[in-house]
């Protein structure tokens, strides 16, 4: 498998994208609002996937497409607007509210320590997976969730991963 990982810590996110359940749309406008963070990305261009302000994750059109394909358990897309720093609107992106959370680290087997902003929360360096609690769970449901210990990490199981490469999205690499 893999992971998508944040370039900065999940802190910054608002609370609705830490919490373990979809978000509710009646609460927002829609479409949602997004801006590309100059902090990582100075000049827009037309990537699969990036972050916005706050740290959520934006998606286009062909990572929701391969996502939905699979039929993954705990994945929200919002229709969103991004807009540029020039004032720009990106067509064809929604924010990726990954809310299914699996506690599976394997204790055993990371390196990291407490998060500053939570100390419930663990910033991991390097960390396996336990497989006896995942082997247990659908795969559905595995697919693509948040570390419960961790929500600095999107895990993706393999199969998911193998199909999000064949299209080769850009702004996404795997470790």
């Amino acid at each position: 498998g893999g992971q998508f990982q944040k370039p900065y810590n999940s802190a910054n996110l608002p609370s609705e994208f830490r919490g373990s359940r979809p978000i509710d749309t009646s609460k927002y406008h829609t479409p949602y609002n997004a801006w590309y963070d100059d902090r990582f990305i100075k000049e827009p261009v037309a990537a699969d996937v990036f972050f916005m302000r706050g740290g959520a994750y934006v998606v286009g059109d062909r990572v929701k497409e391969v996502v939905e394909s699979m039929e993954a358990t705990g994945v929200q897309f919002l229709e969103t607007r991004v807009r540029t720093d020039k004032g720009e609107i990106l067509e064809g992106y929604q924010v990726m509210h990954v809310w299914n959370t699996i506690a599976a680290l394997d204790e055993d087997n990371f390196t990291g320590g407490r998060s500053l902003y939570n100390p419930e929360i663990l910033v991991l360096r390097q960390f396996s997976l336990d497989d006896k609690v995942l082997r247990k769970i659908p795969l559905k449901d595995r697919l693509i969730f948040h570390l419960a210990e961790s929500h600095d990490h999107i895990m993706v199981h393999e199969r998911l991963k193998q199909k999000l490469e064949w299209i080769s999205p850009t702004g996404i690499s795997f470790v």
